[in-house]
């Protein structure tokens, strides 16, 4: 069996739908080009099928080709130029023998560089057959001739460069195209071809950029998706066992939802597992959400770990572990999961530095969204709430797994390294109060801070090689005095912080923490 997507669920994503087919339809638009991107399992690849179909159901699909990184001939550029000139040829056929005298004059036409391809097999054919004489009473003809191109996962195709490439002799068919044009491309928001969107002139200019997750929500369209298909397994399973007529009631209904953060692949790959045909689904459904166990060791998220794994697995080497510290300082709502009200410090503490940020880059818009605090503090959310999940369950994540103790130490570790040590990695008791922290006195609360959220940390932290070699290198009376200068140095400031409970606190947990770690303690100082 061929290739054949995904196709939108009836009655859903019916707004973005309606846009794209006024937009098609509108020969003077401005925007010849209209690049839809948004992160995986969003349904971007359902949207563009959906598109496809419906134009070439009136006779006005030009040509479309779907990239995926699964399948050898659509995960490459070779062929891509050839298919769409071959489509062109049938669905516009006054181009046809101009499409084959191409190939006949150059044989070869197919591994040349994309933009010859283009220039040869796609362009001049459309301006010959545009070129054709033809009756004043038809004339008009040529205002219905299919016009809509569409392309779907550009970032499924193998190379960073060649991707860009693509868009390059995009944007240049869109700009000599003989007659109206309408180019769907649609993608994740990879960092390389948001700049390419933004840096390449004629497609920053001829192209209508749409964010799906930000413009359209897929809140309603979710739970309709949801409702139908939970309907379908109570008809389906109706014969064999009773179903309560409402399963699996509101509020599994609004979880689920909840779960999905916006994106569809999660409800399809719950409604799927769900709905085997020879299996319970009420049981099924109670190992989707962590409530049984599954009976034969069958996972019901591996389509979704696939996806996350995969994405995990394109991070540099080198920038790995600074991620994997920005994923525990994300994991903090489940770090606290008994206090829902919990003003969250570690959100600031985060920095933006070098590595972090490039690592983040390949990231935002896929995995995650990255906001910017004052004072350079970094915050990093995840768009897909069963990422959390993910990382926490080690089956499923494998060398990316972190458990809840694992994060605690993380944050540990990173706190004590890029606050409370200087960069030289002295000890505090070592260095001057004024040399002692990253930040200017203006910026010195997120130490501070970082003193506080240490003290909450270091009693749920995993006995972590690291974290016990940064803890033996602090001097815990020296320790005391130099935070008593930086908190009097801030009064001075305005910035007002409850010192005495901060000392008290670090001291108690640092007691506990060397203690769990195997380090001999230091006498604790006189604070009267």
């Amino acid at each position: 069996m061929g290739f054949e997507p995904p196709k939108c669920y009836p009655g859903t994503r019916i707004a973005i739908k309606k846009d794209l087919i006024e937009w098609v339809q509108n020969i003077e638009q401005r925007h010849s080009i209209y690049h839809l991107y948004a992160p995986a399992g969003s349904g971007k690849t359902a949207i563009a099928k959906t598109l496809s179909d419906h134009f070439s159901d009136f006779g006005d699909l030009l040509a479309s080709f779907f990239f995926s990184r699964t399948i050898e001939t659509r995960n490459t550029a070779q062929r891509f130029i050839a298919t769409i000139a071959y489509q062109v040829a049938l669905n516009l056929p006054c181009t046809k023998q101009f499409v084959v005298e191409a190939f006949l004059n150059d044989p070869a036409i197919v591994h040349k560089n994309l933009r010859t391809q283009m220039e040869k097999l796609i362009l001049e054919p459309l301006s010959k057959a545009c070129s054709l004489p033809i009756q004043v009473e038809r004339a008009a003809e040529r205002l219905e001739w299919p016009r809509l191109l569409v392309i779907d996962g550009l970032d499924e195709c193998h190379g960073e460069e060649t991707q860009v490439e693509i868009l390059s002799v995009i944007s240049d068919l869109a700009h000599r195209r003989p007659f109206p044009l309408a180019i769907f491309i649609s993608c994740r928001p990879e960092i390389h071809i948001r700049k390419a969107f933004q840096e390449l002139d004629l497609l920053n200019r001829l192209s209508r950029k749409i964010s799906l997750s930000n413009e359209y929500s897929s809140k309603d369209d979710i739970r309709l998706f949801l409702e139908s298909k939970f309907a379908e397994i109570r008809e389906a399973h109706s014969k064999n066992m009773p179903f309560p007529s409402d399963w699996p009631g509101k509020e599994i209904l609004n979880a689920l939802v909840r779960k999905s953060s916006g994106h569809f692949i999660y409800a399809s790959v719950v409604t799927n597992y769900v709905g085997v045909n020879d299996d319970n689904p009420i049981e099924r459904l109670r190992v989707v959400l962590g409530l049984a166990e599954s009976a034969n060791d069958e996972k019901p998220f591996t389509q979704l770990d696939t996806l996350y794994t995969r994405i995990l697995e394109s991070i540099r080497a080198r920038h790995l572990p600074i991620i994997m510290d920005a994923f525990s300082f994300s994991l903090e709502p489940v770090l606290w999961p008994e206090q829902p009200g919990r003003i969250s410090m570690d959100g600031q503490l985060l920095l933006d530095e070098p590595d972090l940020r490039v690592g983040l880059a390949k990231l935002k818009g896929i995995l995650v969204d990255v906001s910017h605090f004052p004072f350079h503090g970094v915050h990093v959310n995840f768009l897909h709430s069963s990422f959390s999940d993910f990382l926490l369950d080690s089956d499923r994540s494998g060398t990316f797994h972190i458990s809840v103790a694992e994060a605690h130490a993380n944050i540990a570790v990173y706190l004590l390294k890029r606050h409370i040590m200087d960069t030289s990695g002295a000890s505090i008791s070592e260095i001057d109060i004024s040399k002692c922290f990253h930040f200017v006195v203006v910026n010195e609360s997120l130490s501070k801070t970082a003193i506080a959220s240490l003290v909450t940390h270091l009693p749920f932290a995993a006995p972590k090689n690291e974290l016990h070699c940064q803890l033996q290198r602090l001097n815990h009376p020296q320790l005391v005095v130099n935070v008593i200068k930086l908190c009097n140095s801030l009064d001075e400031h305005g910035v007002f912080f409850d010192a005495g409970a901060v000392l008290h606190g670090l001291i108690g947990s640092l007691g506990k923490s060397v203690s769990a770690h195997g380090i001999k303690e230091v006498a604790k100082p006189d604070l009267s």
